[in-house]
């Protein structure tokens, strides 16, 4: 009798261990089920907000397209404002820190704007000599166009004022 108590004792430690075992593997495959649920009502929830968003636009696109290009227009413009005046907004505070006046602060973009207006039109010259066979003119303003080039940038950014030390 005593060895039907162990062999049966031994069989409640082996059902008790298998038991165990199935519910952490019930729990670990439950944990994905609910990911997997996760994953599928957020992909839902993406596409019904897309399709929200997708269709009065693709309706408006086909059936009024000259309101809907002025809208869309309209939008871009109105963003690169807000952007580019909060950018510029900025850089002014930026700028007004180290006690540059408005005229300074307004004639910096100014310039740089103009130098690279300057410098892209000699290139299209450049390249409008090249292609009217016009050779040696072309050369002549392309070394000209190197030296100005390399002078604007590498050598009129290291001169500094009266009184400060060169950079390095």
């Amino acid at each position: 009798m005593v060895s039907n108590k162990k062999s049966s004792g031994r069989k409640t430690m082996r059902l008790a261990g298998l038991t165990y075992k199935l519910i952490i593997i019930m729990k670990n495959y439950r944990k994905i089920v609910i990911n997997f649920l996760y994953f599928l009502s957020f992909f839902l929830f993406i596409s019904i907000i897309s399709l929200v968003i997708t269709f009065p636009l693709w309706f408006a696109a086909t059936n009024y397209s000259k309101s809907y290009s002025v809208l869309v227009v309209s939008v871009i413009v109105l963003a690169a404002i807000f952007l580019g005046a909060d950018r510029m907004k900025k850089w002014v505070n930026k700028k007004k820190k180290f006690g540059l006046t408005g005229r300074a602060i307004i004639l910096i973009p100014v310039r740089k704007t103009a130098a690279a207006i300057l410098f892209l039109s000699a290139l299209y010259l450049i390249v409008f000599l090249f292609s009217r066979n016009l050779a040696l003119p072309a050369i002549l303003l392309s070394i000209l166009y190197l030296l100005v080039f390399g002078y604007y940038f590498f050598i009129r950014n290291q001169q500094t004022s009266p009184g400060q030390t060169p950079k390095h």
